[in-house]
Formats: C-alpha cells, structure tokens, sequence
C-alpha cells in the first residue's frame, strides 16, 4: 500500500474566481517588480535581488495560471472557457506592460553584465529574460518603436486567440441520408440518427466522423462533398490569419531580422532558415519517389475497384479518395483494422501504456478513487492517478499526479495533447512542489460495440500524447529548479523528438501483444452485444491473434512516405509565409492557393477543380499556438527520435539501464540545459539523418 500523496490535488476554480485570481497573478507580478525596482539600480543588481524574486514569484503562481489555461481548452461549458480566454487577454496586457519598463530591462542587462548566476539553469533564465527585452527593441530602437512593436505584438495575441476560439466553436457539421452512407456500418448511422429524422449528422469538427465517411463511404459524391465542406469550413480565419502573417514581418525587420523565421530560430535547435530550408528540401526530394510508388498502388485499387466505370478525369487518387482507397489497400494486406481496433478499447489500452511506461521507468500509477476526485476535476469523464517512484534507492517517493481527458465533447480542444497543470519548482525553504498533468484526447465510442475503440494509428497518437505521456512522463520527471524550464518547456523539435521516439513501441509484437485486450472482455454487455451481433460464432481470442498482428507490423511503412510528404508540405508552407523575400512579397501572397498548390504536389492528392480550393492552411492551429515558423519540428523530431532509438534502444527497447538513464539525462533535465549538449551527451554525439534514412529504407 502506498501511503496519501504528501501534496493536495489541484482544486478547480468557479467561473466567477477565474478573473480575480488572474487579477491577483498580475498583482503580485506588478507588485514585485515595483519593489525591486524600487530597492536596487543597476550597479547593485545581482541574480539573487532581480532573478530570484521574479522566478519565484512565476514558480508560486504557475499553479493557477496554468489551471485557467486549461480552462481554454477544457472547459466544461462556454462561459468558464470565454473567462479563460479574457484571463489569458489580461495576462498578456500584462506582459506587455512590464515589457514597456525600460528600468526593468537595464536591471536585468546589468545582471547579464555581472554574470553572478549560480548555476546553469539560472544563466539561462538571465539570458532569456534579457532576450525577452532585446526582442522588443531594447538597446536597438527607440522609445517610440518600441511602443509600437509592443502594441503590435498586443494585436497579434489578440488575432490569434480570435484565430483558435473560431476553430474550436465555430466549426459546423452536414446532414446525409442513409442511402448517402452506404458502406458505412450500419450501427454508426442509427447512432447518429436523431429520433424522428430519416438523416445523419457528421460533425466537421469530429475527426472520427469525418474519416468514418471518407474511410466506408461507397459514394464518391457523398465523399467529395464531405471534403469539399470542410474545406471550405472557417473563412473568417482568412483575414486574421494574413493579419497576423504582415504584423509578424513588419515587427521582425523592424527588429533587424531579415523575416519572422530568423527571429523564431532564437528559440530553436535549428540554426538558420536557410537550414531548415535545405533540410525540408531533402526530405522533399528523397521521400517523393518513395510517395509517389506508394500513390500507384491506390490507383491500381481504384482502377481494380471501379473498372470500365472510372472517368478519364479521375484516374487519378483525389482528395476524398484517398483514406477510401487506403482502406481498401490495408484490405488487401489483409489487415482488417476494424477488426484491430477491438483489440484496443481505449480505457484498457490506456492502463496498459500506464503499465508499459510503469516497467520501463521504474513507476508505480495507484488510480485515485472518483470520490477522492471531488473538486479535482473539471469533468465527469476525467480520472486521475497519483505517481510513485520504484527505482530501489527511491521506492515510495511521490512523484505527482497524472490526469485523463480523453473522451470527445462538444466544445473540447478537437486535437490530442498534453496539457500541464502544475509544474514542478523547488520552493525557498528547499522542498519541492511536484507536477500534475493531463493527457487530453477526443476519442469516441463506437456505435457498433458501444465502447470506445482505437485503430492503431489512434494508438500510435495515443503513444505520442503519452509523450503529450512522452509529453506527460516529460511532465511528471522532469525536476527542474524552476517552472519555466519545467518538461517541454523546450524547443520544439527536442520536445517532439521525445514523443516521436516512443512511438517505434507502437510497431514492436511483444509490446502491441501484451497490450492488446478484445472489448468483450471488458464486462458481460459488452460480450452478449458482441454475441448477438455475431450469432453461431465462437467468441474472439482474448489477445490479438499473432497472424492478425504480424500482418499489421509487416504494414509498418504502407503510407508512411506519403505521411512525411504531407508534413513536409505543412512545414514548407510554415517557412514560406515567415520567411520571405521582401515585405511587399508576403502582402501580396495568397496564402490559400500557395497551401493547396504544395499541399496537392507533396502529398499527391489533387482536387481537379482549383475553383473548390478552401482556406484550409486556416484549419491549421498550430501556426498560431507557437509553432509559427516551427512546424518543420515535426521532421526534425523524426530525425532526432531515430537517432534515440537506433542508438540507445533498438537493441534492448526494455533495457533497465537505457531507461534509467534515459530518465536521468534528458528527462529531469526538461528545458534546463542546452539541448545540443544534452542530445550529445545521451547519444555520444549529435543527431544526425542517417537513422530517419535507414528506418525508411532510403539506404
């Protein structure tokens, strides 16, 4: 028996205490700054009298803020989620208010100038506070230029928020008739069929819905208009999103960088535009031949499939094809992923990672009863664990808490990631507050079984929201001096480097073997549906059938190619509107029909009416929630990950030591060292692509 966490669970707020509490975090803020300034100048200021108190006071309120932040993403209902969201307006206020403090900027330079920082973690925090001033014009444009860079960056966080609250409300659905869903199971269409109305509703906000049409859908017309009308979703993003694309430009030249890539690259691993550039045109030119072959065996299933009756103008794999198509490839390869999925009901699938991830890093996950919950969650469907260490010399040490949200509702963030809920920091009198976090999904259940099923592209997204518990592991490890270098709190190539990784457990037999669990053995309605719906037949093995998963693993590489085509082409598309030319160059771009143009060449899905072509690159959240100018971390990551994994785990994936190390090098570590050094350091040297290339078979 594990004894009571020594830390309380997070307590929620109420709707009407989220404005005061954020009012009282900027206070406190203001307040402390005001007090340091008061009592030290420039030929006084240290670490100890400037620093410190500021990181402090972010480590003792990071708690709060973060818990409102979530609110913005989780909110059980529209009114906690709209304060959030003028909570978050306030905080940036703000921020940009003590960004107009020139007093504060001279103390901070004069701390850099000292370089008294007692340790590593700390000169970072001094260099990137002082880069947090420098980036608004300090010790390069005047008062006046300044101001105006801060105004413009206030309008930004203002359009992208905009920009986000448009793509998770504002997203509507389609009505199709039965006869319209033909090929669609049977039970999915009476499970959304209102009482009284012969109609299917499909909600575009809903992925499973979506690719539930785009995967059975026989008719190609009811395909088509289902991509078509999401396509075609959220136009009112268009001018926020240019908007924001012209203030970027115009405050990173007035800064004295050539684009608003240069300025982002500060904050990355990648060194230059130039050599994101290069990298993004290597993977083009590899990858494509490779995507290409993997696009004519699609159209050998449509030229098969549809025989005499296949239109000249359509011997080609088109948008609303292709998950159709693929399915029926995966047919082919006699890999019946629905039949997969039952093997993986998502709550089990989710212990057994907990279980997997348990073994590998020497934890211990004790569920929290729902009672215990009480106050703790934001919602019905949330659990919650309490995290304990195993590893002999630490066995019994509380680590933290980890939470699940992982189910679909309406007005839930449509993505899966890890959301953080208290960091972890060490306090002044030495002890250490440890971290809470969230792995936030939108899976639904399934109308056939009434269980909420994954296919193993779900469990592999589910490994990597792992690391979003990858991610939440990153969050619950990770032990840094103070809460802005806590976990993923890194530059995004390293932080999705480390959920990638984890993914490679997704293809390995011993793993998806142990794993693997038949829904009807989560309780008797589940078997007697199951029985009912399947009369005269034995009932399945309990274990995925070793046949069934060597099949699935031998499918590893089927479309991986044109996967990686798809996120080159985003990235592509992320450097081209931050980094151009000239000014005038981004003024005049259109964006929409540059996105669908690389988006069509890349992943070779081309709609042959460019008169239908949508705002899609609006549907596109990252570009505005801090991965402008980043998105090719994707592939980076891949680059990164290979490397991990070819060098510390391929040989041994449940190596104790590997894992323990693991942990220790680059997990504790979280956004406390350079990342450079602490790559080399794990690996023996640094990342190269050759891993990325062997593991595709370029080589």
């Amino acid at each position: 028996m594990y004894p009571l966490p020594p830390q309380s669970l997070p307590q929620m707020l109420s709707v009407d205490k989220v404005i005061p509490v954020i009012q009282g975090i900027i206070a406190d803020r203001e307040a402390i700054r005001e007090s340091v300034v008061s009592k030290v100048t420039p030929e006084t200021a240290t670490f100890g009298n400037v620093i410190q108190p500021w990181l402090d006071e972010e480590n003792m309120n990071q708690g709060a803020e973060t818990l409102i932040d979530m609110y913005r993403y989780a909110g059980p209902n529209k009114a906690i989620r709209d304060a959030a969201e003028e909570a978050t307006r306030l905080m940036s206020e703000s921020h940009a208010k003590l960004m107009r403090r020139h007093d504060l900027y001279l103390l901070v330079k004069a701390v850099a100038d000292r370089d008294d920082s007692p340790n590593e973690e700390c000169r970072k925090a001094v260099k990137d506070m002082l880069r947090e001033y420098t980036n608004v014009g300090y010790g390069k444009l005047s008062s006046q230029q300044i101001e105006r860079l801060l105004n413009a960056r206030q309008t930004i966080s203002q359009l992208c928020q905009e920009f986000n609250q448009n793509l998770r409300e504002k997203t509507k659905g389609l009505w199709f008739t039965p006869d319209e869903l033909d090929g669609v199971p049977v039970q999915e269409i009476e499970h959304r069929m209102p009482v009284g109305r012969n109609e299917v509703y499909i909600d575009l906000g809903n992925r499973a819905d979506r690719l539930l049409v785009q995967r059975f859908a026989h008719s190609s017309a009811t395909r088509k208009r289902l991509y078509l009308e999401n396509e075609q979703k959220l136009w009112e993003n268009v001018p926020l999103f240019k908007k924001v694309l012209v203030v970027r430009d115009e405050n990173a030249r007035l800064l004295g960088y050539k684009s608003h890539a240069e300025f982002k690259l500060q904050d990355r691993v990648a060194a230059s535009p130039e050599s994101v550039d290069e990298m993004l045109g290597a993977m083009r030119q590899k990858v494509l031949p490779l995507g290409k072959r993997a696009m004519e065996k699609l159209k050998t299933i449509k030229k098969t499939h549809l025989g005499s009756h296949l239109p000249p103008e359509e011997d080609e794999i088109l948008p609303w094809d292709y998950f159709y198509y693929m399915r029926l490839l995966e047919e082919e390869t006699q890999v019946d992923h629905e039949v997969v999925a039952e093997y993986f009901p998502l709550q089990n699938t989710v212990l057994k990672m907990l279980g997997l991830f348990a073994s590998f890093l020497q934890l211990k996950f004790v569920s929290i009863p729902p009672e215990a919950l009480t106050g703790s969650t934001w919602h019905e469907d949330v659990k919650g664990w309490s995290v304990w260490d195993e590893r002999p010399e630490h066995k019994g040490e509380f680590i933290g808490y980890l939470f699940s949200d992982i189910l679909y509702r309406d007005g839930k963030y449509k993505g899966n990631q890890n959301v953080n809920l208290q960091a972890s920091y060490i306090k002044p009198d030495g002890s250490r507050v440890l971290p809470a976090t969230i792995l936030m999904c939108n899976f639904s259940p399934s109308a056939v079984t009434g269980c909420a099923l994954l296919k193993h592209s779900e469990v592999v997204t589910l490994f990597h929201a792992f690391s979003e518990l990858g991610h939440g592991i990153h969050d619950l490890l990770s032990r840094t001096l103070h809460t802005r270098y806590h976990a993923w709190r890194v530059p995004v190539e390293f932080g999705e480097a480390l959920s990638t990784m984890l993914e490679n457990w997704c293809w390995d037999k011993t793993t998806l073997h142990a794993m693997s669990c038949h829904y009807t053995t989560a309780g008797p309605d589940f078997l007697n549906q199951w029985k009912a719906q399947n009369p005269q037949t034995s009932p399945p093995a309990e274990r995925i059938p070793d046949k069934l998963l060597d099949r699935l693993i031998g499918e590893r590489y089927l479309n991986r190619a044109l996967q990686i085509l798809k996120q080159t082409a985003d990235s592509i598309f992320d450097m081209t509107i931050h980094n151009p030319a000239s000014h005038d160059e981004l003024v005049q771009l259109d964006e929409t029909e540059l996105y669908n143009v690389l988006y069509e060449e890349l992943t070779l899905r081309r709609n042959p009416e460019p008169s239908t072509w949508g705002p899609a690159h609006c549907h596109f959240g990252h570009l505005m929630s801090g991965y402008d100018a980043g998105y090719f971390a994707y592939l980076s990551a891949q680059v990164f990950a290979a490397d991990f994994y070819e060098t510390a785990f391929a040989a041994n994936p449940s190596c104790q030591n590997t894992w323990d190390r693991y942990r220790r090098v680059i997990l504790e570590a979280g956004g406390s060292r350079d990342e450079s050094k602490i790559m080399e350091e794990f690996l023996g040297h640094l990342p190269t692509p050759n891993a990325l290339v062997r593991s595709l078979g370029l080589q």
